[in-house]
């Protein structure tokens, strides 16, 4: 069975790279009928923290990235000293004892090692447990000239012998190393397929050569491209630190943050809108890109409003509430209003937010009107008749459907001997405080009897 892992470390909330290595690894997961493995990688016992935790599991549940699995590498310690112990009676590992300031003292004195690059062996072939001495255990990578293995995204890599030392597989406090414990994980786990981000291809080397001293089957490495901003340079930290909690505040649906990011290396064809069905279906690790990708904030927003618009009714109140309390807004209109309203403005909006704003003018009886419109001077007799028309024809024009309610708006204006602009904008903006809105019939649908007959009675007297 295809078994896949994302394998975050609780010391931050979710960024966007972090989640576009999560979309891939699940897309392939589900795709294949396989496993999608959530994995805490929450060694690092000084700067994990449980609402990091939290905040992970939350968005992940919030985007529909589902896990099948979930394991706390903080819960396993034992495991991984009992192969670190494996791996020294095998003679692969060593007792270390060496101090920082020892191992640059002797690479300051030796002209043949680069600096602050290369441990240099002293305590190869250590294998009785110092006693009364703090220690570190190191993996003994052996002797060679180079290591290469073969990356579904990259083709073959090859890293030299000189980039790669006797790691750290143990630390002094008796937690293991980052490159340690994910190979002990991984083997244990059953996991077939590592999917993440290319920083990790020497670090995918020194694993690879534990695998094999353990005897372990390696799995099938892709190494994701980088993300580059708009100008073709690494995100900076704060382009891609912007977590996944922001773009929820922000209005912003799972949907269409999937949609955007499995897009960043990744595509079929031309096409740039998927359905979350059909990027399960497509998506294959053998189409990712090679070359980066480039994120564009503004393409991601029309994504997402391209995705507002397939919502259904319910799907869009039920990412709306969660919009509501993510941002501790309070909406008194209720849930039928907003399903309808939706209807009318899905074509108009790219974000909840610009739902919640574009809906607040059906939540007040009365409305200010913006001085600078200077709507008085539009609304002559002719006009004030009109208005008194239409408040006569209220109830007609709300209880027939879409088309029968407009043709009577527009039927207006001719008994009065004006034309429908003379008479369309004025109302407009008595209705809305705006000179652009959905249709009249839409808005005073939405509106309401009551609603309507206030603010276009206010400009009869």
């Amino acid at each position: 069975m295809i078994r896949l892992r994302f394998a975050p470390s609780p010391t931050g909330l979710l960024h966007l790279g972090n989640v576009r290595t999560a979309v891939f690894n699940w897309l392939y997961a589900r795709k294949h009928n396989g496993k999608f493995i959530l994995r805490i990688e929450d060694t690092d016992l000084a700067r994990s923290e449980e609402r990091f935790v939290e905040g992970i599991k939350k968005d992940l549940e919030w985007l529909g990235l589902q896990w099948d699995e979930i394991y706390f590498q903080s819960q396993r310690f034992d495991i991984y000293r009992e192969y670190a112990r494996k791996l020294i009676e095998m003679g692969r590992a060593y007792y270390c004892t060496c101090t920082r300031e020892e191992i640059e003292a002797r690479q300051k004195n030796n002209p043949n090692v680069q600096f602050g690059i290369k441990y240099d062996r002293h305590c190869r072939g250590n294998t009785v447990e110092p006693k009364g001495k703090n220690y570190v255990i190191r993996f003994d990578i052996g002797d060679f000239d180079h290591i290469e293995y073969e990356d579904k995204v990259k083709g073959k890599v090859v890293v030299p012998f000189s980039d790669l030392d006797d790691l750290v597989i143990m630390k002094g406090d008796g937690s293991p190393t980052y490159n340690f414990a994910v190979v002990i994980d991984d083997h244990l786990m059953g996991i077939t397929h590592v999917i993440r981000g290319d920083d990790h291809l020497t670090n995918t080397a020194k694993q690879i050569l534990i695998y094999k001293a353990l005897g372990f089957d390696t799995p099938i490495f892709a190494h994701l491209p980088l993300i580059l901003n708009k100008n073709k340079a690494p995100l900076s930290k704060r382009e891609g630190s912007i977590n996944i909690e922001y773009y929820r505040k922000q209005g912003y649906i799972p949907d269409g943050i999937i949609n955007y990011l499995a897009r960043l290396g990744w595509s079929h064809g031309d096409k740039e809108i998927f359905t979350i069905e059909e990027l399960i279906n497509l998506f294959d690790i053998d189409e990712i890109n090679k070359s980066n990708a480039v994120f564009d904030d503004q393409k991601m927003l029309w994504v997402n409003s391209e995705h507002l618009k397939m919502f259904s009714p319910e799907k869009f109140l039920k990412y709306y509430k969660i919009f509501l309390e993510e941002n501790q807004l309070e909406d008194t209109l209720t849930d039928e209003f907003i399903k309808n309203a939706f209807e009318v403005y899905k074509t108009r909006i790219n974000t909840l937010w610009d739902f919640y704003n574009s809906t607040r003018m059906y939540t007040k009886e009365i409305i200010d009107i913006d001085p600078s419109f200077e709507v008085e001077k539009m609304i002559d007799n002719a006009v004030k008749n009109c208005f008194k028309d239409l408040i006569n024809q209220i109830d007609d024009i709300i209880s027939k459907n879409h088309e029968e309610g407009e043709s009577i708006i527009r039927s207006i204006p001719e008994k009065y001997g004006i034309k429908l602009k003379q008479f369309g904008p004025p109302l407009r903006i008595v209705l809305t405080n705006s000179k652009v809105s959905p249709g009249l019939i839409d808005v005073i649908k939405l509106l309401g009897k009551e609603k309507t007959i206030k603010r276009v009675s206010k400009y009869l007297n």
